[in-house]
């Protein structure tokens, strides 16, 4: 969530320095629309931006909620890695974690791809998921 709000805040000053630009432009046809439609987008990914602040606390309740649930030894490793990275589950891509690049031994890419255990990337610690678990996980 913390990426996504982040990703939209650079998203919404890009499109606020294209409209400044566009403002201080004289006034036209194709520059009006285009001044429309950047103020257009600008609305809509603030209405986006302020619906996930308000989805914060709950998805931070769910996530509480969803440790607590944890092995007490892994929801240990969880917090450990979550204190020193920004992100503590990478994605396996091509037997590879997504986030260092460390290229998994074979076993542990079928296992980690398979999900029959738990696998932590020995380049940077997180816990490596596979995309199809989080596409999967997304859509329910």
């Amino acid at each position: 969530v913390i990426r996504d709000v982040e990703a939209m805040r650079r998203r919404r000053d890009d499109i606020e320095r294209k409209l400044l630009d566009l403002w201080q432009e004289p006034d036209d046809g194709p520059a009006t629309a285009a001044r429309q439609d950047i103020a257009t987008r600008q609305g809509e990914q603030t209405a986006r931006w302020q619906r996930a602040e308000r989805a914060r606390p709950e998805i931070e309740r769910d996530l509480e909620y969803l440790l607590d649930r944890l092995p007490t030894r892994i929801a240990r490793q969880l917090q450990r890695a979550a204190g020193r990275l920004d992100q503590p589950i990478a994605d396996l891509v091509e037997g590879a974690c997504d986030a260092c690049g460390y290229a998994m031994p074979a076993q542990e890419a079928i296992n980690a791809d398979r999900e029959a255990e738990l696998i932590t990337c020995q380049g940077c610690g997180r816990f490596i998921v596979p995309r199809s678990s989080r596409k999967t996980r997304d859509r329910g």
